[in-house]
């Protein structure tokens, strides 16, 4: 029984772990979106 009981709470704490590290990586590795200055027929021209 305190086998299992040890493996659940385990398994919470990495749960725990996992969640909050993706929390905080999530938006380091987000796509970065830049407006280009000119218009669309602009960049067709060039």
């Amino acid at each position: 029984m305190k086998t299992v009981l040890n493996i659940i709470i385990g398994m919470i704490i990495g749960v725990i772990i996992v969640c909050i590290t993706g929390w905080i990586m999530m938006p380091k590795m987000m796509l970065k979106e830049y407006e280009s200055p000119y218009s669309v027929e602009e960049q067709w021209k060039k």
